[in-house]
């Protein structure tokens, strides 16, 4: 009888350094997908922390347009929630937005002949200037 029917016959199977190829080869794969979802998940991070600091200018921009004189002002940005007041100088405020370390700057004048104005500088935890409202003033 031959053997040349069975296709089983004389094979070894899978050698060690085939096995070491595909393992590597299946780490490589892993390494670069984890890595490629880790600098995605960060970015998103960046751009919703980004959203809420312009969302935070908008925020004191209505709060301003809304009030009448500083004490009004300050409150409603307070009422809005989420902002923390850290300091006070003489028509200078500083608010920490809660949820993610972003500053603003805002710098109020409630003049007794002239229009109000309103500037704002919204920076993140290296300094750098996230979104900015230049000397705006409200209509009469």
């Amino acid at each position: 009888m031959s053997n040349l029917g069975n296709p089983f016959r004389n094979k070894k199977g899978i050698s060690l350094v085939e096995v070491v190829i595909a393992m590597a080869i299946v780490t490589i794969v892993t390494i670069t997908t984890l890595s490629i979802i880790y600098s995605s998940t960060l970015a998103t991070q960046k751009a919703s922390h980004r959203t809420a600091a312009q969302y935070f200018a908008m925020d004191i921009l209505e709060a301003f347009k809304m009030a009448e004189n500083e004490q009004q002002f300050i409150r409603a940005v307070e009422y809005r929630g989420g902002y923390t007041q850290r300091s006070n100088e003489e028509d200078k405020y500083i608010f920490v937005l809660e949820q993610s370390n972003y500053k603003a700057l805002v710098t109020v004048d409630y003049p007794a002949v002239d229009r109000p104005s309103l500037s704002v500088v919204i920076t993140d935890n290296s300094g750098e200037a996230v979104a900015q409202i230049d000397d705006f003033k409200k209509g009469v």
